[in-house]
């Protein structure tokens, strides 16, 4: 099982409502990470948006597995993203800003890493695999091969299939409107 939070639905509808689930999270929706410790508590400070980054420079971390070491995110110029300059200590960053910051963009979190105390998680520990990504509400419509590479590739990170003891990998996903 996986949950996959976009920004489809307004945030208000998914606030302080997944933060303690055991199924590893996939989140899309910025709102839920951009305010300090966030509904997740990976990021320490509000998350930084940004229209001109389309970069990623990418860490050694399974999620970025057969890409370039840079990945170009859009084909098109505008859309939006987010990082952090307040990583949790301890935290993994899958890929930094290219614009030279450092900043994290894409950051994960293992079953049982400790989490920012102010999010609100039980115990502070996260209880299932986490995937912040840095994308915005239409950002979908103009990420890259890559960057839908780098999506597919959090998703069978967050499930075990990659970086984990399961080889299949999620080939596609069915959903409801």
């Amino acid at each position: 099982d996986l949950l996959i939070l976009s920004s489809t639905p307004g945030s208000g509808d998914m606030r302080s409502k997944f933060e303690n689930s055991l199924v590893p999270i996939v989140n899309w929706e910025e709102a839920l990470s951009d305010n300090g410790a966030g509904e997740f508590g990976m990021s320490t400070v509000t998350m930084i948006k940004s229209n001109t980054i389309t970069d990623i420079i990418l860490t050694d971390h399974p999620i970025g597995g057969g890409l370039p070491d840079t990945v170009t995110l859009f084909d098109a110029p505008g859309p939006e993203t987010t990082s952090t300059d307040g990583l949790f200590p301890g935290l993994a960053s899958v890929g930094d800003t290219g614009d030279g910051s450092g900043n994290s963009m894409i950051f994960v979190a293992e079953v049982g890493d400790a989490v920012d105390p102010g999010s609100g998680i039980i115990d502070s520990i996260a209880p299932a695999r986490r995937v912040m990504l840095p994308w915005t509400d239409a950002t979908a419509a103009s990420l890259t091969d890559d960057g839908w590479t780098l999506f597919g590739n959090a998703l069978d990170w967050a499930v075990g299939r990659i970086g984990g003891s399961q080889p299949d990998r999620i080939t596609a996903i069915d959903y409801d409107d």
